[in-house]
């Protein structure tokens, strides 16, 4: 079967959007929420539940409970949905941001697991909407709008893509200089950094993207393709930029054959 061309994926993608909105993680023993807002609720609740089966989700107080009690202990559950609106104001991260503050009021702090929380890339800092960055002391729940900084990738984040990508060729993860290459058919074609997604420059992607957000993935790198987090979700969109970055990157340089050594 030939893989789907990119017009027919960008125009299913425009058809069928995902939904929006807001979701919920119950643990049903103890009643504790994980809450969380995303651009794609079916995916990025693929993704938790992914992490939680793997034993490496980064919410440490959910992982317990997920393996004390397993997968029959916990509901997933889309909390709140936004409907889009064809209107130049409608902005859905700061619709679906002000509907998680309000759920969270309303379940209380008690109620929520709140520490190593996964964040949608519409709730990272320094990623939110700019109402929400202008105001002093904003806060996501009880956490602190923070400035930035850069972290160590996690192996779960590595294997979360990898296997997203699977469909796009013999795809492996491989760790390099405290961070992760992606390589597809024996090339790499992108890197995980500060757990953000870098996808190799290209012609053929420039296009598929559209207009790329372009960023050096590390400091002194040459610009990458930066793919928001939440079109990870989407495995048959990701799948077809790997594959049109690996048909267009050139092949790796053969090493050098090893130097005879000199016999005394």
């Amino acid at each position: 079967m030939s893989a789907p061309n990119s017009g027919a994926l960008k125009l299913a993608y425009k058809l069928n959007p995902p939904e929006m909105g807001v979701f919920a993680i119950r643990c049903l023993s103890t009643g504790h929420s994980l809450l969380g807002a995303s651009r794609n609720l079916d995916g990025i609740l693929n993704r938790h539940r992914f992490e939680l089966q793997q034993g490496r989700h980064r919410n440490a107080s959910l992982r317990a409970d997920w393996r004390r009690d397993g997968a029959a202990g916990f509901a997933f559950k889309i909390v709140e949905r936004v409907a889009p609106r064809d209107e130049p104001a409608f902005d859905a991260d700061a619709e679906s941001a002000a509907l998680l503050a309000l759920w969270q009021d309303e379940l209380g702090a008690a109620a929520l697991y709140r520490q190593g929380v996964l964040l949608s890339d519409a709730q990272r800092p320094g990623r939110l909407p700019a109402w929400a960055n202008r105001r002093a002391g904003a806060t996501i729940g009880a956490h602190p709008i923070k400035e930035q900084t850069r972290m160590a990738t996690h192996q779960a984040t590595v294997d979360f893509i990898v296997d997203q990508l699977a469909g796009a060729g013999n795809v492996s993860g491989k760790k390099m200089f405290g961070e992760y290459g992606i390589y597809c058919d024996g090339k790499m074609v992108a890197l995980v950094c500060d757990e953000q997604l870098f996808v190799k420059p290209c012609d053929g992607g420039r296009r598929y993207l559209g207009t790329p957000d372009e960023a050096p993935p590390y400091p002194g790198a040459k610009p990458c393709f930066r793919i928001d987090g939440e079109r990870w979700d989407d495995a048959a969109w990701l799948c077809e930029l790997v594959r049109i970055t690996t048909r267009e990157l050139p092949a790796p340089k053969p090493k050098p054959a090893p130097k005879p050594k000199k016999s005394h």
